[in-house]
């Protein structure tokens, strides 16, 4: 079944007794090759002989029209606005004509205000959007052709249409299937603006008018098939105060005989509308990264002082319409959404932003370039493999990041994590109370890290801290730290702060950081305890590795895995015992001393790899079974190569049979914690006994 449309269209005038009388009926078919356009003249007044009347004209109407009709098919008027087919019907019942019941009528002002968000919906205006030449205005036969030239440039009219003849499909199906039809075109562009904002209200700016100024706009549309770039420079007046650092080397002296920003954000408005490229219905999405909000709350401000209105409300071409087609997405808030643990905030130095910077290196992009290249790239890079018209729809719902979000997730393939390695130790007030028994956790008196992946200059970090408590006699005796010692040293809220920021400071979000003591189930622990007592916040994610576990299964035996017998073993100077620098440096030389001749980057990415976060055995186990070269690969996180290292037993090593046996031996005649209780029980049983007797 085929839909036969004709565009009609009427020029009437008011007649007596309150009806309209029709002076002109024209109709165009564009299905036709010959004769598609027709008009017929309506006599309206007595006196005129020439012209036919109504009824004449109406008869050779319906007859041009079903001309090419089949049985099959139907016959489906469109007119611009309701009242031409109001008027024909009330024209054909004065005239005792009957219309027929098996046409069909589609008005297009309902479907034009629904897809087309313009304050004025006339043909003439219309026809402005959609970039349509015009036509001789005020001939039925002319406006008829013209609505079917817009109506094309909006949508596929066969195919609305067809859905059309269902009276059951409501117009909100079908401007709903129009409108998941439009294009969405990125734009990507920047601002440069005089100064660096910090922490200001945004309420105080119409008064005091403060806001940075905005002294260059920068665009770039990859996808227009020409002039892709657009940059103006913007005079902001001479009362500006620009600071050269943060704007990117531009002067005063640049600015002068550069237009204001009511010509420039025109231009930039123009040129923004010319990369749909015809498309009515099409949305222009603005694309940038980081300070979104800033960027535009500042545009709006902007516009408010010279245009009276915000941004998406600016007047266009100087017309009386306005054409709301402009959404805004911002990357820095998308980055969010597809990658956990880059900062939240920008990190600025020198003009420059930090984060991303990290970005683009989490995506591999080149940190050298144009801003805007970079923009796009990061923007193709996040988008990946997904539908580009699913992702452009999204783009324009509300909020159009997690919609996005929700698309481009299922394609997206996150970048292999590797690990971030810091060896630390801590010495503090004591030893922590025994399984069963009641007692406080003891407090940390000195701190150390030890980063083997940052740069030289920043590898170490030592403090000491004041615990709020005396420090025992036994304690001092041990690492030689008194209370004299700590006496002016910050408490670990900020010690630990600082300690956290050292150790994450250069951790990309591709890396975890794994913290590694000698005795973790100690300083792990304690430092977990401080955290919570002093409320220091830290990333969730990190991990922890045991170098005495890794002794414990690589060498064997119960004994002699303590730091300084493994110094002594391996041959390492240890003369700072017990300070916190002194048994990093020493755990970092035995680290890899026990996986030799693994690389220490192998051994890493076997800590990182683990399935439990917590677990220091499961990665010895995996070390050793490498080691005795059974087949396990150890991945490198260097080279990218997999690495089957193989290494014998030592001569020396504590894991001899009888030796093992002896332990046991030695373990199972201890009397166990659960048969001391029974004797304990025992014997105030009986002392409970002679005293009754």
């Amino acid at each position: 079944m085929n839909v036969i449309s004709i565009y009609l269209d009427t020029e009437t005038k008011p007649g007596y007794g309150g009806d309209w009388e029709i002076e002109e009926l024209g109709c165009y078919d564009p299905s036709r090759t010959e004769e598609s356009l027709k008009s017929w003249k309506i006599r309206t007044l007595a006196n005129d002989t020439v012209t036919p009347t109504f009824p004449e004209v109406f008869k050779k109407a319906v007859s041009w029209i079903e001309r090419y009709k089949n049985e099959e098919d139907t016959i489906l008027l469109v007119c611009h606005n309701r009242f031409d087919i109001n008027v024909i019907k009330n024209t054909c019942s004065r005239f005792t004509l009957s219309f027929p019941s098996h046409w069909k009528t589609f008005d297009t002002v309902p479907l034009f205000r629904r897809v087309i968000p313009t304050r004025m919906h006339k043909l003439q205006y219309l026809r402005l959007i959609a970039g349509v030449k015009a036509w001789v205005q005020h001939r039925a036969d002319e406006d008829a052709k013209g609505l079917h030239s817009v109506l094309a440039k909006v949508c596929d009219t066969q195919t609305i249409f067809k859905s059309c003849q269902n009276e059951s499909t409501s117009l909100d199906i079908v401007s709903k299937r129009i409108l998941s039809q439009r294009k969405v075109i990125p734009i990507f562009y920047d601002f440069t603006l005089s100064r660096y904002m910090k922490k200001e209200k945004f309420e105080d700016y119409p008064e005091t008018n403060s806001y940075p100024k905005i002294l260059k706009i920068d665009g770039y549309c990859p996808y227009r098939s020409d002039n892709q770039r657009f940059s103006t420079f913007i005079n902001p007046g001479d009362d500006v105060e620009i600071d050269p650092e943060y704007s990117q080397g531009i002067q005063k002296e640049d600015l002068e005989g550069q237009p204001t920003f009511r010509k420039a954000i025109s231009r930039f408005r123009k040129w923004s509308q010319g990369c749909l490229e015809g498309h009515v219905i099409g949305k222009v999405a603005h694309v940038a990264y980081n300070n979104f909000k800033l960027h535009n709350k500042i545009l709006d401000l902007e516009c408010e002082t010279h245009f009276g209105c915000k941004y998406d409300d600016v007047i266009l071409n100087n017309e009386d319409l306005i054409h709301k087609n402009v959404v805004h997405f911002d990357l820095s808030y998308f980055k969010s959404c597809l990658v956990h643990g880059f900062p939240r905030k920008s990190i600025w130095e020198k003009g420059k932003d930090k984060v991303f910077d990290d970005v683009l290196e989490y995506f591999k992009i080149p940190t050298d370039g144009d801003c805007l290249d970079k923009t796009h790239q990061l923007y193709e890079a996040m988008i990946g493999s997904a539908d580009r018209h699913a992702v452009g729809n999204a783009l324009l719902q509300k909020p159009n990041i997690k919609a996005v979000a929700e698309v481009v997730k299922p394609h997206f393939v996150p970048r292999p994590t590797v690990p971030y390695p810091i060896f630390a130790d801590t010495e503090t007030t004591g030893l922590p109370p025994k399984r069963g028994e009641k007692g406080d956790w003891p407090r940390i008196v000195q701190v150390a890290g030890f980063a083997p992946l940052k740069k030289k200059e920043n590898q170490w970090f030592k403090s000491s801290v004041n615990p709020g408590i005396l420090i025992p006699a036994e304690a001092t005796d041990i690492h030689g730290i008194t209370d004299a010692d700590v006496k002016d040293a910050h408490n670990w809220s900020k010690i630990g702060s600082d300690y956290y920021d050292w150790a994450l400071d250069g951790v990309k979000a591709w890396m975890k950081p794994v913290f590694i003591f000698h005795n973790a189930n100690f300083d792990w622990y304690v430092i977990a305890r401080e955290n919570k007592r002093m409320s220091v916040t830290t990333r969730s994610d990190m991990k922890f590795f045991c170098t005495y576990q890794l002794s414990r299964v690589l060498r064997g035996g119960t004994y002699g895995h303590k730091l300084e017998n493994l110094a002594e073993a391996f041959g390492i100077d240890h003369q700072e015992a017990h300070d916190a620098k002194g048994d990093v440096a020493t755990t970092f030389e035995v680290f890899k001393k026990l996986i030799e001749p693994l690389s220490p980057d192998e051994a890493y990415n076997a800590i990182h790899l683990r399935e439990n976060p917590r677990s220091s055995k499961e990665v010895a186990h995996k070390i050793q079974e490498a080691l005795e070269g059974d087949g396990t690969q150890i991945v490198s996180i260097t080279s990218g190569k997999r690495v089957v290292s193989k290494r014998p037993r030592d001569e020396g090593c504590s894991t001899d049979p009888a030796q093992k046996k002896k332990a046991r031996t030695k373990k199972s005649q201890e009397p166990s914690k659960r048969a001391a209780s029974e004797v304990k029980l025992r014997r105030s049983a009986r002392l409970k006994k002679k005293r009754t007797v």
